[in-house]
C-alpha cells in the first residue's frame, strides 16, 4: 500500500500556494498576458481585414479591364458591379483605424501594406483609364483617410467624491478644460510614400493586359481624344523610365529589395506590349489579311525584342 500524504506535506503546499497568490510579481505577468493578447488579437484583425482589402480590390480590378476606351468616365455597368466590393474596403479600413494610431502604425505596418497595395493599385488603375493620367499621392491619401475615417473614442470624463467632473462643478457650471471632444479630428490611416510607389508599379502589370487586351479585340491600341499620339505603349514607356531610378539591386532591404524586385516584372510588363505592336504593325503588314501562323512560328514567337 502507498503511504498516505502526511498532513504536514499538505499545511507546507497550502502554504507555498498562498504565498505564491501573494507574490508581488505575479499581478506583473498578468498584466504582461493581456499586453500580448491584446497585440495577437490586434495583429489578427488586422491580417484579416488586409486580405479583405486585397481581395476586393482584386475584384474590382477584374472588373475595371472590361474598359475598352481611355479618358472617358468608367462606364455606369461597371462602376455598379464594383459597389459591393468597394463597400468591404471601406468597411475593414473603418474597422483598423483605431488599432493603427501612434505607434501601432509601425509597429503593425507590414501586416497592412499589402492590402493598402492592392488598394492602391485598384484606384490608380481606375483613375488612369478614367484620365489618363497618373493620380498624385496627395489626391490618394485623401481617398485613404476618406475611406478610414472613424470618429474617435473618448472615455466621459471622471466625476469626483463630492459629485463633480473635470468639466462642471459641484454646483453645475461648466469648466473649461481646453479639451473639446466634439472639434477633434476624426481618425485616420496614413498612406506612405513606399505604398504609393509599390502601388504604381503593380498598375503597370494591370495597364499591360489591358494593353494586350486591346491589342487582341481591336487591332490598335487605344487613345484619347485630345491626344491620339499618346497610348498605353507610351505611357508604361514613361514609367519605366521614371520608375528605373528606384532599382537598388539585390544588396538592399525592404522598400528597396521590394522596389528592385518589381522593378523586373515592370520591364517585363513594358516588353511584352512592345512585342504585340512589333508583331501587329512590323509583321503584320507583310502578311495577307486572314493569314494564320504554322505551328512552328507560335512556338518561337517568344523572340527577345530591344526595348526603347
Amino acid at each position: 500500500m502507498p503511504e498516505k500524504r502526511k498532513h504536514s506535506a499538505m499545511a507546507n503546499l497550502d502554504a507555498s500556494q498562498a504565498q505564491t497568490s501573494s507574490s508581488p510579481f505575479l499581478p506583473m505577468f498578468e498584466t504582461f498576458r493581456a499586453e500580448l493578447d491584446e497585440h495577437h488579437d490586434r495583429r489578427e484583425r488586422i491580417i484579416k481585414a488586409s486580405r479583405d482589402i486585397t481581395a476586393a480590390s482584386k475584384k474590382i480590378i477584374f472588373a475595371l479591364q472590361r474598359v475598352r476606351k481611355l479618358a472617358l468616365p468608367i462606364p455606369q455597368n461597371i462602376l455598379k458591379s464594383t459597389e459591393s466590393h468597394q463597400a468591404i474596403i471601406h468597411e475593414r479600413f473603418s474597422s483598423i483605424t483605431s488599432d493603427l494610431q501612434s505607434i501601432n502604425a509601425y509597429r503593425y505596418y507590414r501586416q497592412v501594406s499589402g492590402g493598402i497595395q492592392e488598394w492602391m493599385e485598384s484606384l490608380l488603375f481606375q483613375h488612369y483609364l478614367a484620365t489618363q493620367t497618373l493620380l498624385s499621392f496627395t489626391d490618394a491619401l485623401k481617398e485613404l483617410h476618406r475611406l478610414s475615417a472613424a470618429p474617435v473614442e473618448r472615455a466621459p470624463p471622471p466625476t469626483d467624491v463630492q459629485g463633480g467632473s473635470e468639466t462642471t462643478g459641484t454646483d453645475g457650471m461648466e469648466i473649461d478644460t481646453g479639451n473639446k471632444t466634439e472639434d477633434s479630428p476624426p481618425q485616420t490611416i496614413d498612406l506612405t510614400p513606399e505604398d504609393y510607389l509599390l502601388g504604381v508599379f503593380d498598375m503597370t502589370g494591370e495597364l499591360m493586359r489591358f494593353a494586350i487586351t486591346s491589342i487582341a479585340t481591336s487591332g490598335s491600341l487605344p487613345t484619347s481624344t485630345s491626344d491620339t499620339q499618346r497610348t498605353p505603349l507610351t505611357d508604361l514607356q514613361s514609367f519605366r523610365r521614371l520608375l528605373s531610378m528606384f532599382d537598388y539591386g539585390e544588396r538592399a532591404g525592404g522598400f528597396a529589395r521590394d522596389s528592385s524586385k518589381k522593378l523586373e516584372v515592370t520591364l517585363q510588363s513594358v516588353e511584352k506590349v512592345e512585342r504585340a505592336m512589333y508583331g501587329l504593325v512590323v509583321r503584320g503588314s507583310e502578311r495577307p489579311k486572314g493569314w494564320v501562323p504554322p505551328d512552328m512560328e507560335v512556338r518561337g514567337a517568344g523572340e527577345e525584342i530591344e526595348g526603347y
